[in-house]
């Protein structure tokens, strides 16, 4: 073949590719995004596990160091970006939640471009508003983690799939490693993307491997991608060390979750049931869109195998905890719908298809429900943090939350009478063996320390309350605590318990004075 007709080596263009060519698409997936989640805008509990977040975040401002003097399991990373968002927005709870909307809209336009590779632009804005909409539905409707992580793992998975389309070895080198540190900032916001960092990375070595690289450079390539995925974990890792709490960091992040109680197995086969139902439409979808890849014989061959492989290894992700809740399906969304993607191009029955889950997906979310009971339970939430504000103080007379909102903390200007501060740790019976500490040595302290005020709850909101711990809790607010007050949170009342001398005391000098 004369050199002049010989074909140019395919080169990867800059990733992710975001000019202002679809920028009507990506203002649709913002305004989306914003229209899901603006009914918990401004809400100081609108879910339990990003509550413990921000307050961990804005108690590093004040210099306590996670693990030693608050403790959560989470990594670092992820109290980094609630802090990051305190201080940018002075404390504000908007803040972390235009954050997490940021980020919800940010993953829909990376999904756009991802499906960009298998079929046209409006099948491609379908897959994006659909991975807005379902991460919602799954529970990731406000600030849980994987609304932050699975960003980096759409932007992963687009430079692998430029990369199995890119002829240029040196490029996909370059391309390959910016993946790679991707994927290490994702395992600072949750571990459980490591299944998923690992595909990734053996795709890079096997497309590096096509395009004629030694073993040997192989496998200098593959120890240089370890040791910059595990760079951002073995810096937090030393300066535990250098700071002398290595064990605390290490417990926390590694070996706690194995000394977690087990769901029961009704529970489990419960929400497997609601997981399979709800992930039933995107299921199908992908059916399809694998059944459409093999009768259409797509171009993207390898692009559309890497798909079927993320899928894999992000439902590998989905199961190495063991227990099973809704929004640990999230990050699977978006591999699920990269697979589907050849469905939204066909033309009726994926217009059909498409049209059927999105209202599928809308139905479950159901954000117009969603906004009363933000609505009613931001008066409940405020109501009881009124209520129990005159007794707490930010030195002495600290609240305790054994079962309710963390936000009761920061609402009620509290100090902290543990560093077992997010509810759970202390009054759910999966927890009992898992903190690094007795639980009932625990609660008996912070009792003996006569926290003035106390909140229960009507019901737990864990599938079984530490049966000793609860006891304790019990005997301690019916002999020393009078309840001042039930304020409605859905799905429950919280109770405001004052201790029984402070209410004298606050009590006689409300008291008016008669003059004779």
């Amino acid at each position: 073949m004369p050199a002049a007709l010989a074909p140019r080596p395919k080169r990867l263009t800059p990733l992710p590719a975001l000019g202002l060519r679809h920028r009507h698409i990506y203002i649709l997936m913002i305004l989306f995004a914003v229209a899901l989640r603006w009914a918990y805008f401004g809400d100081p509990a609108p879910d339990y596990d990003e509550q413990i977040y921000r307050l961990i975040g804005e108690q590093m401002l004040d210099g306590r160091l996670p693990y030693v003097d608050i403790w959560d399991r989470k990594p670092i990373g992820l109290f980094l970006i609630y802090a990051a968002a305190s201080l940018a927005g002075a404390g504000s709870v908007l803040a972390y939640q235009l954050l997490a909307c940021a980020a919800a809209a940010l993953g829909g336009i990376l999904l756009f471009h991802l499906a960009r590779h298998f079929i046209d632009v409006l099948g491609a804005c379908v897959c994006g508003i659909l991975y807005i909409l379902f991460l919602s539905a799954f529970g990731v409707h406000v600030g849980q983690s994987e609304v932050y992580y699975i960003p980096l793992l759409i932007a992963m998975a687009l430079l692998t799939v430029r990369t199995a389309e890119s002829n240029d070895l040196h490029a996909v080198r370059r391309a390959s490693t910016w993946a790679i540190v991707l994927g290490g900032l994702a395992l600072q916001i949750k571990y459980t993307v490591l299944p998923q960092c690992v595909f990734f990375g053996l795709c890079a070595l096997w497309r590096q491997w096509r395009l004629g690289s030694s073993l040997s450079a192989l496998a200098r390539q593959a120890l240089l991608y370890a040791a910059i995925g595990l760079t951002p974990t073995v810096i937090v890792l030393g300066l535990y060390w250098y700071l002398s709490h290595l064990d605390a960091f290490l417990f926390a992040n590694f070996t706690s979750i194995f000394f977690r109680g087990h769901l029961s197995g009704a529970m489990k086969d419960e929400y497997r049931i609601r997981i399979a139902f709800m992930a039933f439409p995107l299921a199908f979808c992908a059916l399809f869109g694998v059944a459409q890849w093999m009768m259409e014989k797509m171009a993207a061959r390898s692009s559309y195998l890497i798909m079927l492989g993320w899928l894999a290894s992000s439902i590998a992700g989905f199961l190495m905890i063991g227990n099973i809740y809704i929004h640990y399906f999230a990050p699977v969304i978006p591999a699920i719908l990269a697979v589907a993607a050849p469905t939204m191009g066909m033309s009726r029955v994926g217009a059909v298809l498409t049209s059927i889950t999105f209202l599928i997906g809308l139905a479950l979310f159901d954000p117009i429900s969603g906004y009363y009971i933000s609505q009613r339970n931001r008066i409940g939430f405020q109501q009881a943090a009124s209520a129990a504000a005159p007794y707490v103080g930010k030195n002495s007379d600290c609240l305790y939350v054994f079962d309710g909102p963390t936000s009761l903390y920061e609402a009620t200007r509290s100090c902290l009478p543990t560093i077992y501060v997010y509810p759970d740790h202390l009054s759910n019976a999966m927890e009992e063996h898992a903190i690094g500490v007795n639980t009932v040595a625990e609660v008996s302290r912070i009792l003996r320390n006569q926290p003035s005020v106390i909140i229960t709850a009507s019901r737990p909101i864990v599938p079984h309350y530490n049966a000793a711990t609860a006891q304790l809790i019990n005997q301690a607010t019916s002999r020393n605590y009078v309840r001042i007050g039930a304020f409605q949170y859905y799905p429950r009342l919280l109770y405001v318990n004052v201790r029984r001398d402070l209410l004298e005391q606050y009590r006689s000098r409300e008291k008016p004075v008669s003059h004779l």
